[in-house]
């Protein structure tokens, strides 16, 4: 994705958004729904674009807007990138992950799980040893 002017990805259904911050990463910014969690992961629209629909004209109409203005979408994508990395840390990704999937395993079984801290101490250990740092 790196050197992408713009990354649309206006998907119904995503893993975690994990793809909208690896386009950041990559200095790219990014199209997506209005929903979930897409304000969050751009910052309110400073590092990314949003469409209220997934149709082909709604993405389309973004896509040549966002394209009007090379320069804007340039500095979303060093913003972007900068926002990702003060923001999305490994740690902080995987006690999210955590923490979801614990409210989903209570909501399906109807009690609250109890993870020891130790138990989320290696989670972030496993994901900072087996990634590589995400660095240019």
């Amino acid at each position: 994705m790196r050197g992408a002017a713009l990354y649309a990805g206006p998907a119904e259904r995503g893993s975690w958004g994990l793809i909208y911050l690896e386009s950041l990463m990559c200095e790219t910014p990014v199209l997506g729904l209005d929903r979930g969690a897409m304000r969050e992961l751009t910052d309110e629209g400073r590092v990314g674009l949003f469409v209220e629909e997934a149709s082909g004209a709604a993405v389309g109409r973004a896509i040549v807007d966002a394209m009007s203005d090379p320069e804007r979408l340039a500095e979303m994508g060093r913003t972007g990138r900068r926002f990702v990395e003060g923001r999305f840390t490994r740690d902080r990704v995987a006690e999210t992950i955590l923490d979801h999937m614990q409210g989903i395993v209570a909501e399906r079984e109807g009690f609250e799980p109890s993870v020891p801290l130790r138990v989320r101490r290696i989670s972030s250990a496993v994901l900072s040893t087996t990634q590589p740092p995400l660095r240019r």
